[in-house]
């Protein structure tokens, strides 16, 4: 009894046919339903073979996500992923994303790398792969990339310091094709809206780099391109003394505790590299012309390797207007809300310097409420180089669950940074019979 074999194509399962049942008396040939019958079992087993390894894919890549949330980078599972389903941009995508934000660069760029010629417009994830291309030091290959693509991908501030250092080394003839969108990014504001008009012409002058505010961007180049260096610095930020806290509040603190820190990384030792931002800490733009000033700030982490070893948010202003018409321009950094209780003690401290600022630069805002810590902008004298150390003993006196949103910021042309960043409550305090008052600012 003659029989026909085919397999399906992908791997299927392969499909068996007894050519007798054709009525053809044992030939090998078989009838036109049959025929049918053989095409739609090899297409179901085809699209069933296809399913079955997209469905594995998607499960290899969400375990090895999980893993990797959990601090275990599961390198050759995310390559198997891609592998069952090698022309998924999106799942791409997300494995190189993940690779990056677990560490695994070179991985990262292996997987990414086939998008550069799979799509038109460019595939999302070559922002990314510029990024990790830089910091796996392939510098040459992340600019061709980025010069090459049609529209250019959004590469982060960090990224687009570093495209406009080489712009400017190699081949000044297209640095105006890209000037715009590149100086947008690392400025934080977009200039080609009308309010941001003055400033883009300055911007775009021929002689720019020869001018005041060229050369001060050209320095704030140099160090936004530069990764957040290495930290020896402890999980945990510096605590305030309790000594020194009894001692601004006028009591003795035997007996009182401090919580935890309800800061997001205060110590500023995670950071994003796919967001190019220290973890908690997003930039705040408010220079853009309308309704406030404009303002040229240049915003990103940055710190030193050798003694003493810092991480820090730094506001570098290079150029701030004073129209009265507007409100003042500033920018700095911002943490999410935090919420706190009635009636207890916080205590808020970091430390800050300040270098060719006046005493109006500085600043922190927690909130609009008077009563909830202290209302508006609190501004800080300049340092002068030196760092000085801020401590806010303040209270929720609203009468009501309240929450700040510390905002770290600049109002002022100079250098102004800020680290060691926390928050605690002050507990044990039943004995010491604190009343709530207006806050507590006190600044060494």
């Amino acid at each position: 009894m003659p029989i026909l074999v085919v397999g399906a194509p992908g791997g299927g399962a392969a499909i068996t046919v007894n050519s007798a049942a054709s009525g053809i008396g044992g030939q090998l040939i078989p009838n036109r339903r049959i025929k049918r019958r053989v095409c739609l079992f090899a297409s179901l087993g085809l699209v069933a073979a296809i399913q079955s390894r997209s469905l594995a894919s998607s499960v290899l890549l969400d375990l090895a996500e999980v893993a990797a949330l959990h601090g275990r980078t599961l390198r050759s599972t995310f390559v198997k992923a891609i592998t069952l389903e090698p022309r998924n941009e999106q799942k791409r995508m997300q494995a190189g994303r993940a690779l990056a934000e677990a560490g695994d660069f070179h991985t990262a760029i292996d997987i990414l790398l086939p998008l550069v010629n799979a799509s038109s417009p460019p595939a999302p994830g070559m922002g990314l792969l510029i990024s990790l291309l830089f910091a796996g030091g392939y510098a040459n290959e992340a600019f061709d990339i980025f010069d090459k693509l049609q529209p250019h991908p959004p590469v982060t501030p960090n990224v687009a310091a570093k495209l406009i250092q080489r712009y400017l080394a190699q081949d000044m003839s297209s640095w105006p094709n890209v000037r715009s969108e590149l100086l947008s990014t690392v400025l934080g504001i977009d200039l080609t809206t009308v309010a941001a008009l003055p400033l883009y012409n300055q911007l775009t002058r021929p002689d720019l780099w020869s001018t005041l505010l060229g050369k001060k961007l050209a320095d704030a180049l140099g160090w936004r391109a530069k990764q957040p260096p290495a930290s020896a610095i402890a999980d945990r930020p510096p605590a305030p003394s309790l000594y020194e806290i009894g001692m601004l509040l006028g009591v003795s603190t035997a007996g009182a505790t401090l919580g935890t820190n309800l800061l997001t990384n205060g110590n500023l030792t995670k950071y994003d590299f796919v967001e190019d931002r220290y973890v908690g800490w997003a930039p705040s733009y408010m220079c853009t012309g309308d309704p406030w000033n404009l303002g040229v700030f240049v915003l990103g982490p940055d710190g030193q390797t050798s003694a003493p070893v810092y991480r820090s948010l730094r506001v570098d202003a290079l150029q701030v207007n004073h129209l009265p018409s507007l409100q003042p321009a500033r920018a700095g950094f911002a943490h999410s809300p935090i919420p706190l209780n009635e009636d207890v003690p916080y205590v808020l401290s970091f430390a800050y310097r300040t270098e060719q600022t006046d005493n109006s630069a500085a600043a922190i805002w927690v909130s609009d409420t008077a009563r909830v810590f202290f209302a508006g902008d609190h501004s800080l004298s300049a340092t002068h180089g030196t760092w000085k150390q801020v401590t806010i003993i303040a209270w929720n006196r609203s009468g009501a669950p309240a929450s700040i949103a510390p905002l770290l910021r600049s109002f002022g042309v100079g250098s102004v940074w800020f680290k060691d960043i926390s928050l605690y409550s002050l507990g044990g305090i039943a004995r010491l019979h604190l009343a709530p008052r207006d806050a507590i600012i006190d600044v060494r």
